[in-house]
């Protein structure tokens, strides 16, 4: 099962309508999702896509020391692009944590983490979406797997020592064997 896949299961599963994809890129996982979205004759009420596209940064998977500025631009404006007729996707040109600070509290249905995979990063931005959670949000990420271990411990450590020491979780997702990961490096918590 794909990432995008795996997360359209739990969107239909859960009736998610309201969702932020933190960690955008190129938007693939967004258009692969949709479309599978789609064909299960499932309509987001607001998708939202945020993403610093940040000048200066090389990113590994888009290319290393060829990600100029000018490519990061490009993204953007593809990003942006995709919204035209679309008025549901929402496109924010900004970091994780100051994003989060723009929605209110009880809002997402679902957020969907795949932007810095370090651990630092993923501390910082797990605990500043949860709160924007609906009671019933499911949250969820990408690359929690061997090659991205930072986002693996961090992952655990948040869930796992924080709030399940607080018993502040309803259910980790079982979808295989793999605690709460899926087959493609997905993690999905229902908090």
């Amino acid at each position: 099962m794909s990432a995008p896949e795996a997360i359209a299961k739990v969107i239909v599963e859960h009736n998610c309508m309201y969702i932020a994809e933190i960690g955008v890129n190129s938007c693939n996982f967004c258009d692969q999702l949709l479309g599978i979205l789609k064909g299960k004759g499932h309509q987001l009420l607001e998708y939202y896509l945020i993403d610093p596209w940040p000048h200066g940064y090389k990113c590994g998977s888009c290319g290393g020391d060829k990600t100029t500025d000018e490519k990061w631009d490009s993204l953007y404006r593809a990003a942006v692009k995709r919204t035209i007729g679309n008025d549901f996707l929402k496109v924010m040109r900004l970091t994780s944590v100051e994003a989060a600070k723009l929605f209110p509290d009880n809002y997402l249905d679902l957020f969907f983490i795949d932007a810095d995979h370090t651990y630092k990063s993923m501390m910082e931005d797990i605990p500043a979406w949860m709160p924007k959670l609906a009671k019933w949000g499911v949250a969820s990420g990408h690359d929690y797997s061997g090659g991205w271990q930072p986002v693996v411990d961090a992952v655990d450590e948040y869930f796992i020592e924080r709030a399940g020491k607080a018993g502040e979780l309803k259910k980790f997702y079982e979808i295989d064997d793999k605690h709460y990961r899926m087959d493609s490096g997905v993690w999905v918590v229902e908090p």
